[in-house]
């Protein structure tokens, strides 16, 4: 078992490590990991409340906590999922089930057109929910987004009228949605409590183990109509909007006790550990992108909102297709050599055909400093010039 143990660490990406700056998964605090530990140990399924009687009363306290910093008004609910797309597909399913004029549970999506209107810079779990309920390209509704890859609300007006007269609106949060816990910060998510429904992950800016994310209702109810369905053995008559069993408002049946992680991060250290760490994480990103501005040899592709950054080394010398190139091999020779972990995208700006390759950064680490951060690009520069002299 050492060995097996040693063998799984020495071939895993160590998010603890300062020069992890990937994906966006944070590090996990220990207690939070611990009582992941007690989940697999105890191993309730959560379909229903006598089978994870404790997680699953964890679980309405956290919902009932994130329902109130959005600023929901009582009626609220929802339930956790196992992760953020889910969470989208879910609280699509709900929308469907609710807004139609007739019962797609039990009649089908075929005489009615449905569609989803979503920016184009969206996250791919919006497209891939649209797809999985067979609604196909025409039931995408393509917002076009700004210089800074925001949705252009100013032509929401008129892509309304090609929608249904009936709409339910949804705020994917999954990432952003951590900054309701900052007092600093929460303002950007002014009108969230309007939303029907919204998407957090805890495992992003929260400091909680993956994959650990909720789905809020703003009308409670709503979360029990999602999946209309009969199963005599576990779905009752009698286990409607009233009931703690979660199995009809998810796809999930043996579900983890995911609630008691972020339970033990709550209890432990309180709710305004999660408001500090984004408040650390959003002033060391715009203190990156400063560091980034300062060198000549750098360029941004724009201000950070929050605690992901792209921006890629460039000379007047190189044309676009060089400097992709070299950046490529700037990202893989970082990886090589074990210091840095960062990933890579491609971006097209506003209004062109051409998408430019970007080194991607998210600042999720709590043990990421900014001398961490300059030295990662004096590290770029550094293979850049190695590249040059080659």
């Amino acid at each position: 078992m050492p060995d097996f143990t040693r063998c799984v660490i020495d071939h895993s990406i160590h998010l603890h490590h300062r020069g992890y700056l990937g994906h966006q998964v944070s590090p996990s605090l220990p207690h939070s990991a611990l009582a992941g530990l007690i989940s697999d140990l105890l191993n309730n399924g959560m379909a229903v409340y006598e089978m994870g009687m404790a997680s699953s009363a964890a679980e309405n306290l956290i919902v009932q906590k994130m329902a109130r910093t959005f600023g929901m008004k009582p009626g609220a609910g929802g339930l956790m999922t196992s992760g953020g797309s889910m969470a989208n597909l879910t609280a699509l399913l709900a929308a469907r089930q609710i807004q139609s004029a007739g019962d797609p549970w039990t009649d089908g999506t075929c005489q009615n057109r449905y569609a989803v209107m979503v920016c184009d810079s969206s996250h791919y779990s919006i497209d891939r929910a649209v797809r999985i309920m067979g609604w196909g390209d025409s039931g995408l509704i393509s917002v076009p987004y700004d210089d800074r890859y925001r949705m252009r609300a100013d032509l929401l007006d008129a892509l309304y009228d090609v929608a249904r007269r009936r709409l339910w609106f949804h705020v994917d949060a999954a990432h952003g949605g951590a900054l309701a816990f900052s007092q600093r910060h929460g303002k950007r998510l002014a009108g969230i409590d309007r939303a029907d429904s919204v998407t957090i992950d805890f495992h992003k800016m929260l400091l909680v183990p993956g994959v650990t994310s909720a789905l809020i209702y703003r009308k409670r109810q709503h979360g029990f109509r999602t999946f209309a369905q009969k199963a005599d053995y576990l779905l009752t008559e009698s286990n409607g909007a009233a009931s703690p069993d979660s199995a009809r408002q998810t796809l999930e049946c043996t579900k983890l006790m995911m609630s008691i992680k972020v339970m033990a991060a709550l209890k432990i250290h309180g709710e305004s550990l999660f408001g500090a760490n984004v408040d650390r994480l959003l002033d060391l990103t715009a203190h990156f992108a400063d560091l980034i501005e300062s060198r000549p040899n750098f360029e941004l592709a724009i201000r950070p909102d929050c605690n992901i950054i792209c921006f890629r080394i460039r000379r007047d010398e190189w044309d676009d297709q060089q400097t992709d190139k070299i950046n490529r091999i700037i990202r893989r020779r970082l990886l090589e050599a074990g210091r840095y972990y960062i990933v890579q995208t491609m971006l097209k700006a506003a209004g062109q055909s051409d998408a430019k390759f970007f080194l991607r950064v998210t600042v999720a680490n709590a043990m990421t400093t900014s001398e961490v951060l300059n030295r990662l690009l004096d590290e770029i520069e550094w293979i850049a010039n190695d590249i040059h002299r080659g």
